[in-house]
């Protein structure tokens, strides 16, 4: 009759069968696609489990055993669908916060910061941290549009600001706009 080491032909490669699979996964046939797996599942059982052991210490332990228990492992190491989406629901950023960080300037002793839209204008605030005053500061800001397209640019020049002191400056543009952007502060 049939021997324990027989091998089952096989028509299709695995290769050939794990496509079909994920062929029948994209047509959502899911009950043709189960029974392609399970009838997968046996071919590789028949041919390459069967019948095998590993041993260890003189113990004949099934390759079928050992497989299920390294794909239980897998099972356990691998995360959860629970925790993945914990971590994809850690707080981000927000559009405010990111428009903030893009805006902020803090280099030679000069803080620009708080910029933000009022009216038709960008505010902000221009902080002189150093000891001496600052002769001159040119502020860019440079004025888009909701898709993103340049619509105009505009910079306040602040002359004399005193040592350790903050003061407030407003760009103003000509077009209306809807984001806007800090370009490179020159400072003399």
């Amino acid at each position: 009759m049939s021997e324990e080491n027989e091998i089952i032909p096989v028509a299709k490669t695995v290769m050939e069968s794990v496509k079909e699979i994920f062929t029948l996964v994209a047509k959502r046939d899911y009950k043709a696609a189960i029974k392609e797996f399970v009838n997968l599942l046996k071919i590789a059982y028949a041919n390459h489990l069967k019948g095998k052991y590993v041993t260890v210490k003189g113990k004949k332990i099934p390759l079928t055993a050992v497989v299920c228990v390294a794909i239980l492992g897998l099972y356990i190491i691998y995360p959860s669908s629970d925790e993945v989406s914990k971590e994809s629901s850690k707080p981000s950023l927000s559009d405010a916060e990111i428009v903030a960080q893009l805006n902020y300037y803090n280099r030679d002793n000069i803080v620009i910061d708080k910029m933000h839209k009022c009216e038709e204008a960008v505010c902000g605030r221009l902080e002189n941290t150093k000891d001496a005053e600052i002769a001159e500061i040119v502020i860019p800001v440079a004025f888009f549009n909701k898709d993103g397209k340049l619509v105009y640019e505009g910079n306040v020049r602040a002359t004399g600001v005193p040592p350790l002191e903050t003061t407030e400056f407003k760009v103003p543009s000509q077009v209306p706009f809807d984001f806007f952007k800090l370009g490179a502060v020159s400072v003399k």
